[in-house]
């Protein structure tokens, strides 16, 4: 196995990860559970490692570095995507991390979209990369 097919095994984490913490936050906020919001948090946190794993397998293994044309835009838009969202993961891991997971007002609401911008992104990005050769 080389590091391109590590990436496509691993992409998955990142994204069920992201989706999950999202969801865990929503229900958690919704039916006023603190302990989903306490999963929520770890699941964050496995997936800010996720995405950075995944990243790099990505930039590493990149069987199309140098590619032209529309492939070649293609698979540039898959990059930026994912290491956009890799970005938005960890600054928010480490803003949960420094909050100890405590979100008031319109501190929450900041975080409650930009963390659904993140799982939007997260899941673009793998869209893009499954359809990179096709």
């Amino acid at each position: 196995m080389n590091l391109i097919e590590m990436h496509m095994a691993a992409a998955h984490f990142p994204i069920a990860l992201m989706v999950s913490s999202v969801f865990f936050d929503g229900t958690g906020l919704l039916f006023r559970k603190e302990q989903l919001r306490e999963t929520a948090f770890w699941v964050h946190l496995l997936a800010a490692a996720a995405c950075v794993g995944t990243v790099a397998l990505g930039l590493l293994g990149n069987p199309f570095k140098g590619s032209a044309g529309p492939l070649g835009a293609r698979v540039q838009q898959h990059q930026l995507i994912g290491i956009a969202t890799m970005v938005i993961c960890v600054i928010l891991a480490v803003w949960r991390i420094r909050r100890r997971n405590r979100f008031t007002g319109s501190q929450l609401a900041v975080f409650a979209a930009i963390s659904l911008a993140g799982a939007a992104a997260v899941t673009v990005a793998g869209y893009l990369g499954a359809h990179i050769g096709g």
